[in-house]
C-alpha cells in the first residue's frame, strides 16, 4: 500500500514559489528565443500560482545597478515586493531563509535566472 508523503507530493497547500532575478539587464546576454520562452513560462507560473493562492517570493540582484524584474511579470505579481539582494545566493540574504521558513510550505518551486546559485 502506498503511503501519502506530503514532502514528496506537490500540493497547493505545501508549495511556495520563488522567482529569482528575472531582470531585463540579464536578457542581453541570452538568446532572444530563450528569453521569450522563459518569460512566457514564468508568466504562466505566476498567473497559475496567483490563482491558486500559492505564496510567492521574488528577488532582484543588485537592483540599483541592474534594474528590477521584468515589468510584464511585475504586472501579474501577487506576492510581496521583490527582495533586493546583493549576495549571489538568495540564502545569503538574512531575511530570505526566514521568509521561506515562515511560509511553512516544504515544497519550494524555483524559477528565474541564475537559479542554480540559490
Amino acid at each position: 500500500m502506498l503511503m501519502h508523503d506530503p514532502l514528496n507530493t506537490l500540493e497547493i497547500d505545501n508549495a511556495q514559489f520563488v522567482l529569482v532575478d528575472f531582470q531585463k539587464s540579464f536578457f542581453s546576454i541570452l538568446d532572444k528565443n530563450i528569453v521569450k520562452i522563459a518569460r512566457s513560462n514564468i508568466l504562466l507560473m505566476v498567473k497559475m500560482f496567483k490563482n491558486l493562492g500559492i505564496p510567492m517570493t521574488g528577488t532582484d540582484h543588485y537592483r540599483k545597478g541592474l534594474g528590477g524584474t521584468d515589468e510584464r511579470v511585475i504586472a501579474e505579481w501577487n506576492g510581496p515586493e521583490f527582495m533586493d539582494k546583493v549576495t549571489f545566493s538568495c540564502m545569503g540574504q538574512e531575511e530570505f531563509p526566514k521568509i521561506i521558513k515562515n511560509n511553512k510550505r516544504p515544497t519550494v518551486i524555483v524559477a528565474g535566472l541564475e537559479t542554480q546559485i540559490c
